[in-house]
């Protein structure tokens, strides 16, 4: 990630989930849509936190990294997507509850903040303590 919020991905690399070496599939995982999103759980004290590796889009969402956590997710009793608040945010949602069932998904919203990022930018760690409870 570069300045300006660019992205580059290197050409033919395998997409995986940020963070996905340090989760522990026995407990509650929070999916993010951002690295900046997964930091902020992160320093409200959240580490079982994992983030997409491409963001979401308006249309159908690649998926295919989702194969590379498929087992570990499996294993997870309570899986929190706190993905972005908006048109392709609720998506992604939607994708990822399908795939790995809707009876083990909780739907996070940050107040009236388009994410965990902006929620803490906007109100405070408390703030995005409290959504996620």
């Amino acid at each position: 990630r570069g300045p300006n919020r660019r992205f580059k991905l290197h050409k033919d690399s395998k997409l995986i989930m940020y963070n996905l070496n340090n989760i522990n599939p026995l407990e509650r995982i929070y999916i993010t849509e951002g690295e900046p999103d997964c930091l902020t759980l992160s320093q409200c004290g959240y580490t079982n936190v994992i983030s997409v590796p491409n963001g979401a889009s308006t249309g159908i969402n690649n998926l295919t990294y989702f194969d590379n956590a498929a087992e570990l997710l499996d294993q997870c009793p309570e899986i929190y997507l706190c993905l972005d608040n908006d048109i392709a945010g609720r998506n992604l949602r939607d994708q990822l509850s399908e795939r790995i069932g809707k009876e083990k998904c909780k739907i996070v919203e940050f107040k009236d903040c388009k994410d965990a990022n902006d929620c803490l930018k906007k109100y405070d760690l408390q703030a995005v303590i409290e959504s996620l409870t």
